[in-house]
Order: C-alpha cells, then structure tokens, then sequence
C-alpha cells in the first residue's frame, strides 16, 4: 500500500503535467484592448489601405505602429480620409457571425489584385460593388464563390491571417485589418471555435 506521501507526489505531477498542456491564451486570441485607440491610414490610392494604430495599451496582440496593418474596407458608401486620426474600437473576427468566417478564408485564400480582393470582400458582406463602378473580374467572383463554398466555419490556424474588426467613430468607413496567428497559438484555434461557434 503507497503512503500518502508518494500518492500526492504522484497527483502533484500529474496536475503539473495537464497544466503544461492547457495553453494559457487558448481563448483569448486575439487579445484585444477594450477601449477606443486611434486609426489612420496613410496616402490611399489603391487596395489593401495600410493602417497605422496608436494609443494601444500594452500587453496585447495589436501594437501601436510601426508596425503598420493591412486594412480592407468593410462598407461601401462610407467615406475615410487618409492622414486622419479616427477613435476605433477593435473587435475580433472570431467573435462575430457569418460572413466573418468566410472572409477569413477568403483573406488566406487571395487572388488576383487588391481591388479585385476588395470587391469580393463587399460581395461577401452583402454590397453590390458594381452600383458604384467596380467590376466583379473572374478572379473576384472566384474568390467570392470559393469563400462561400468553403469557408463556412473557416479556422485560420497557426502563420495565417485573422480580421480584426474596426468599428471607426461617426459615419467614417469601417474597416477590418489582417493579423496574423503566432506560433504561439499553434493548434489552439479549433479550440477556441468549439467555445464560440458561429
């Protein structure tokens, strides 16, 4: 018969041993701030924007930049202004209902040029580009259709891409930038879906 000394030796690797193994961020990526910090794009003239951020507390998976973001508009009558300061609240991809899984695939899964990205983006948000001018190429109306066909339910998994909403203040454009998931994530990401399906 173990003593008790053994046995709760034996527990305590035990414990130690399933703590190393539950991911201490597993349902926090992206860590996010909950309060507004600033948005700006620098010069526009094509697809994707860059987007630089400020006033972002530390401790996060967004930074103030450098580093700069790629940014894709997610409305498409709204105005933004480059070289502008706007308040923006950050909020996760993950978070949020369909279409966000299919434009995750749809970001992992480019093709063609930027305004070609853009325009299947509007189309998988509900817009109809063409009412404004731009064209639905094969390559857009190819990435539409594989986003619809395949990315119900989309996991981006560890060295691929993850929207991050960001909902500007007033009228201004909204916009989603591209963050990429860390090593440090790797295989926690499937989790996280299973606890927050769509």
């Amino acid at each position: 018969m173990l003593s008790k000394k053994p046995v709760l030796m034996i527990v305590a690797v035990l414990l130690a041993s399933l703590f190393l193994l539950v991911p201490v961020k597993a349902s926090t990526f992206p860590s996010l701030p909950t309060t507004a910090v600033t948005l700006e794009i620098q010069v526009f003239t094509t697809w994707p924007a860059t987007v630089s951020l400020s006033d972002v507390p530390g401790g996060y998976d967004v930074t103030n930049s450098p580093p700069t973001y790629t940014g894709w508009c997610t409305q498409l009558l709204n105005e933004i202004y480059d070289n502008t300061p706007y308040s923006t609240m950050l909020i996760s991809s993950l978070d949020l209902s369909t279409p966000w899984d299919k434009i995750n695939y749809l970001i992992n899964n480019k093709a063609g040029s930027g305004e070609e990205i853009q325009v299947a983006l509007w189309l998988l948000l509900g817009f109809d580009p063409t009412s404004q001018g731009y064209t639905v190429t094969t390559n857009a109306q190819d990435m539409y259709d594989a986003a619809n066909t395949f990315g119900s339910g989309f996991v981006p998994a560890t060295g691929q891409l993850v929207a991050v909403k960001c909902e500007t203040e007033g009228d201004a454009q909204d916009l989603f930038i591209e963050l990429e998931v860390p090593g440090e994530y790797e295989g926690l990401t499937p989790g996280f879906w299973k606890n927050h399906p769509l």
